[in-house]
């Protein structure tokens, strides 16, 4: 799609437009979702980057991929034990997503380091 070739290339604000449309369409595909939010990731835009996941998640809540990439936000901003119930709702959902464990076991080292330091 053109959007995907947009995000390919780098012009993450291009692509943006599109798979934004697509969430209007197929409001209840979590792919265009995921995509959307990886657009505002390339673009630096932790906010965008977020809402993006949270629509994904009002209209499929349970959805594996999406809830990871609320964890990955989470962890990323350093914000580690919020981050781990995302990641385990995620295993649940999808008990064998290699994603989704290795996240929650970098949580899991990250909060361990923290306590160590204190």
């Amino acid at each position: 799609s053109m959007g995907r070739e947009l995000f390919s290339g780098g012009q993450y604000e291009q692509a943006k437009k599109y798979f934004g449309r697509y969430c209007e369409l197929q409001k209840y595909n979590p792919d265009g979702y995921t995509a959307l939010a990886r657009c505002y990731f390339g673009m630096q835009d932790n906010s965008g980057y977020i809402n993006a996941i949270d629509s994904g998640l009002k209209y499929c809540p349970g959805n594996y991929n999406l809830l990871n990439h609320k964890g990955y936000f989470l962890f990323l901003a350093g914000r580690y034990e919020e981050a781990v119930p995302y990641f385990k709702a995620a295993l649940k959902d999808n008990p064998g997503y290699a994603k989704a464990t290795e996240n929650l076991a970098a949580c899991y080292r990250a909060i361990d380091s923290v306590k160590a330091r204190k």
